[in-house]
């Protein structure tokens, strides 16, 4: 993975923006559950290991050939295949 160094101020409130960039990387979108660590002085963020691979969700997933997908983008995905018949 390619690296990237981006400086953000928190605001008074404790919060952070993430780059867009760094979100439509990461398929990072509104709703998107991100997992918080704190470890050997760095806190890191990331997307939970149980997650959608296609949108990040960890709602109502259903495990396929060791990869998880929401209900959600099951659903997508079928009226996409409808669609193309």
């Amino acid at each position: 993975m390619k690296e990237m160094i981006i400086k953000r101020k928190i605001d008074e409130m404790g919060r952070i923006v993430l780059p867009v960039r760094m979100r439509r990387m990461m398929g990072i979108g509104i709703g998107t559950e991100l997992q918080i660590e704190y470890a050997d002085q760095k806190i890191i963020i990331k997307i939970p290991d149980e997650a959608c691979q296609l949108c990040g969700s960890n709602h109502d997933l259903i495990s396929y050939n060791g990869s998880n997908i929401c209900r959600a983008c099951v659903k997508k995905l079928q009226a996409v295949l409808e669609k193309d018949k």
